[in-house]
């Protein structure tokens, strides 16, 4: 079971959908495919800590701040 990798496109449309309120939760999970909620909480934690988000070396999610 390897680990999943989201484009950094992916990651911003669903900070912003869950953001703006436009879809729950389980919604979001369903349209991007995305397997677990707690990587939405993280990804929506660093947007709100003041960061980008992104595809750092070796795949690894990294956050730059802005």
């Amino acid at each position: 079971m390897g680990k999943n990798v989201y484009s950094s496109d992916v990651k911003w449309a669903v900070v912003k959908a869950k953001i703006a309120g436009e879809l729950t939760t389980q919604e979001i999970m369903e349209k991007y495919g995305i397997k677990n909620k707690s990587q939405i909480s993280t990804w929506v934690r660093w947007y709100r800590q003041g960061g980008t988000l992104s595809i750092g070396p070796a795949n690894r999610q990294t956050i730059h701040l802005r």
